[in-house]
C-alpha cells in the first residue's frame, strides 16, 4: 500500500471519532461580581455514568469549564467552599452555556443550550 492509501484509511477511521467527540463537548462560561475573584468554583456532573468534578478559579469575575458529556443531565455549580450556599443546579448539555450573576449563583441567569434554558425557566 502506498502512503496515500494509508492516509485515506487513517482519515476514514479517525474522522467519525473526532466528529463525535466535538458533538459532545460543552463549555460553561461564567461571569460573577469581582468580589469573587480568587474564589474556587466547582462543577459536578455525570459523564458515562461516572460522577465528575472539576474546579477553576474566578479571575476578573470570569470562570470557564470545558469538557465532554455523553448526554444532557443535571449539573451542580458551587462557588467558594464545598459547603457554601452559593450554588445553582442547571442542565449541562453539549454546546455552550453562559451563567451570569451580580450576586450569588442562586440568582444567576443561565442561557445557552435549549435544555438548559427550559430548565432555567421551569425553576424560576
Amino acid at each position: 500500500m502506498t502512503i496515500k492509501y494509508l492516509k485515506a484509511i487513517f482519515m476514514c477511521i479517525t474522522m467519525p471519532i473526532i466528529a463525535s467527540a466535538q458533538q459532545n463537548s460543552f463549555i460553561v462560561k461564567g461571569r460573577m461580581n469581582l468580589s469573587h475573584d480568587g474564589e474556587k468554583v466547582h462543577l459536578y456532573y455525570t459523564n458515562y455514568g461516572k460522577s465528575m468534578h472539576d474546579s477553576t478559579l474566578v479571575h476578573n469575575g470570569i470562570f470557564t469549564f470545558e469538557g465532554q458529556v455523553d448526554a444532557a443531565g443535571i449539573a451542580y455549580l458551587i462557588a467558594g467552599t464545598v459547603l457554601s450556599t452559593n450554588d445553582i443546579d442547571f442542565y449541562l448539555a453539549p454546546g455552550p452555556t453562559t451563567i451570569t450573576t451580580t450576586e450569588s449563583l442562586k440568582h444567576a441567569k443561565i442561557v445557552g443550550n435549549e435544555i438548559a434554558a427550559d430548565y432555567y425557566r421551569l425553576m424560576e
